[in-house]
């Protein structure tokens, strides 16, 4: 993935993310104390036009993910982050579905219903992506580890090769040679 991939996939996250739990904060946390107000919070109607606004870039920037890192990472039968990058995928497709059908259903019934579907899985979806991020961020965190041992092992090794019986005290430490030979 290039950075700008990831640059885009991670800022329309955040954006669509942090603007639908805004969004769920106002709508469903706060009340007006206006009995007649639609809206409990007057920034309600700007959280939800970047909410909608952004919720494409998202799509856009998983479309692009999609063939490069996804479809790749499956098909070459790579294991590590396949459960959570599987959950992010699984939940991505009924949280956009659901978020075109909010926007397009009358009936209350179906609009309520399309609401939880949206909520559940877009939360799905957060709590996917960034177990995702920790769970490579991790494992990229214990190779670094492994290699700085392997390394340090393989310059033991060597120092042990070098000279046997060599002092344990003076490891690492070259003989530059006598003040006789200077």
């Amino acid at each position: 993935m290039t950075p700008f991939e990831r640059a885009m996939l991670w800022g329309s996250s955040i954006l669509v993310g942090v603007s639908g739990i805004v969004i769920a904060v106002m709508k469903y946390a706060m009340t007006s104390d206006d009995p007649y107000a639609i809206v409990n919070h007057s920034l309600q109607p700007l959280m939800l036009k970047v909410h909608i606004v952004t919720a494409p870039l998202l799509v856009f920037a998983v479309g692009i993910v999609f063939l490069k890192h996804i479809w790749e990472q499956w098909r070459s039968g790579l294991v590590r982050g396949r459960i959570s990058g599987s959950w992010t995928l699984l939940t991505f497709g009924p949280m956009v579905f659901s978020g075109y059908l909010i926007q397009a259903l009358t009936h209350r019934g179906w609009l309520v219903a399309m609401v939880a579907v949206h909520v559940i899985t877009g939360g799905a979806f957060l709590v996917g992506f960034v177990g995702h991020q920790l769970a490579i961020w991790l494992w990229m965190k214990s190779r670094k580890r492994g290699r700085i041992a392997a390394r340090l092992a393989a310059a033991a090794i060597e120092i042990e090769a070098e000279d046997p019986a060599r002092d344990p005290r003076d490891r690492g430490v070259e003989s530059r040679g006598s003040l006789e030979q200077v």
